[in-house]
């Protein structure tokens, strides 16, 4: 196996790991400023319930999830909004924050062995 195919793995495994931990992070509820276009009450801006962490990528879906809750759950069926630039902002902070970690552990482990 050459080192470029180890390489793209180690990317590609990153990758999944930095997404399968940032959907994770939906467990973690807060809340965010959302404004809804066309609505008489959020039009220009009102507290929702958000998941996610750091970025709260996840909104409670104006008047079609129960009010209050915004869970992972909520957004595969449907109820709850996805906010694509907070997802991808997201995703690259957990992917950075995890190679950081590999980076720094990586040469600590091989002075161990």
């Amino acid at each position: 196996m050459s080192a470029k195919t180890l390489t793209w793995k180690r990317v590609i495994n990153l990758a999944l790991l930095s997404a399968f931990a940032s959907s994770l992070s939906s467990c973690v509820t807060g809340q965010v400023i959302d404004v809804v276009p066309g609505s008489e009450d959020c039009e220009t801006g009102c507290l929702a319930a958000a998941a996610g962490w750091p970025l709260a990528y996840i909104v409670d879906g104006h008047g079609l999830s129960p009010h209050g809750s915004a869970d992972f759950i909520g957004m595969l069926l449907g109820l709850d909004r996805l906010d694509g630039s907070r997802a991808v902002l997201n995703w690259l902070l957990w992917f950075s924050m995890i190679a950081a970690m590999l980076a720094a552990f990586t040469p600590w482990r091989s002075r161990n062995r």
